[in-house]
Order: structure tokens, then sequence, then C-alpha cells
């Protein structure tokens, strides 16, 4: 049976075709925009960041480490000596470091870098 208006089918489905595109080619994008319409928040700035930029970087952190093994403690200290960094970035950066697989706690409680493979 075919449809009495074809043209509005395919309107339709071209709609369809180009949110599914939208959603899979910037999907957070995409969340963002459609959240802050639900809540009838202001577009926001896309992309750019605001506030100040990050004084240190986990890269900086896994340098600090390089070859040595340390405890937690030792290397907080370490990197409040040669990087001027508070207590406070460094748990921040020492978690990001092992979500990103830089660094890992070994069973002897030190830390130790963990080498890249290369791809």
């Amino acid at each position: 049976m075919a449809p009495e208006n074809p043209q509005a089918i395919s309107l339709l489905l071209s709609g369809e075709v180009v949110r599914a595109l939208m959603a899979v080619a910037d999907r957070g994008a995409f969340v963002d925009a459609t959240l802050r319409r639900a809540l009838r928040l202001s577009p926001g700035s896309r992309g750019k960041s605001t506030g100040r930029r990050p004084k240190h970087r986990v890269e900086e952190l896994a340098d600090c480490l390089s070859v040595h093994l340390w405890t937690t403690g030792e290397f907080q200290r370490r990197a409040a000596e040669t990087l001027d960094m508070s207590k406070s970035t460094f748990y921040r950066l020492l978690d990001r470091g092992r979500g990103e697989w830089l660094f890992r706690q070994g069973a002897d409680c030190r830390w130790r870098t963990i080498p890249k493979v290369p791809k």
C-alpha cells in the first residue's frame, strides 16, 4: 500500500536522519543543547573554556615521578618541591593520571609510571 503523500514521509525521514547524524557527529554537544533547551538555559559557550588556565598538567606529574618508586606522601612532597603544586592539585592530578594509565600504585604502596606502548 503506497502512502498518500510520499513527499511528507520523505521530509519526516530526513528530519529523523538529520537528528541522528547530529547525535552521532557530536554527541556531547547534542546532549548539552538538548538539556539546555529542556531546562530553558542560555545556549552557553560551546567549546570555549572559561576561567583561568590550569597551572599544572598530569603529564608534569608523571615526569616528576619518572623512574622513582615513591609512596604517596613522598610523591606529593616531591611534586610540591619541584612543581610548586598544592596538595589538592596533586591528588586531583593523581586521580586523573590513574584514569589515563600514566602511573599505578603497586602492591608495595609505591607509585610507578606505566610505559607507553606504541600503537
